[in-house]
């Protein structure tokens, strides 16, 4: 229901909006509380709605007779803050260094 529209496709409806915002204004609420880091913030806001349209294709096909189809296509890269970036790299050398010890 983000955006007031079903993922099994049609109109979208008002009542799908605002249970959209709602979801999007828990999830922002549940996140506060949880002192989420921001960079984390806009990752988990992202995955929610592409969460939502993973199974989009068999649904649309099956709603359409095997007829509908839709693409994805990439946008692209957003930048990584400055701190993230460091946590990321640190991470990632003391992975190396445990493979490799």
């Amino acid at each position: 229901f983000i955006g007031g529209a079903a993922v099994t496709g049609g109109i979208g409806r008002i009542t799908g909006a605002i249970v959209g915002a709602l979801i999007m204004g828990v999830l922002n609420m549940g996140q506060s509380i949880l002192s989420v880091d921001p960079s984390w913030q806009m990752a988990i806001k992202g995955i929610v709605p592409l969460s939502e349209v993973k199974e989009y294709q068999s649904r649309l096909r099956s709603v359409t007779g095997g007829q509908g189809a839709y693409t994805m296509e990439f946008s692209h890269y957003a930048p990584v803050p400055p701190h993230t970036q460091q946590q990321l790299a640190s991470q990632f050398k003391l992975e190396r260094e445990e493979e490799n010890a």
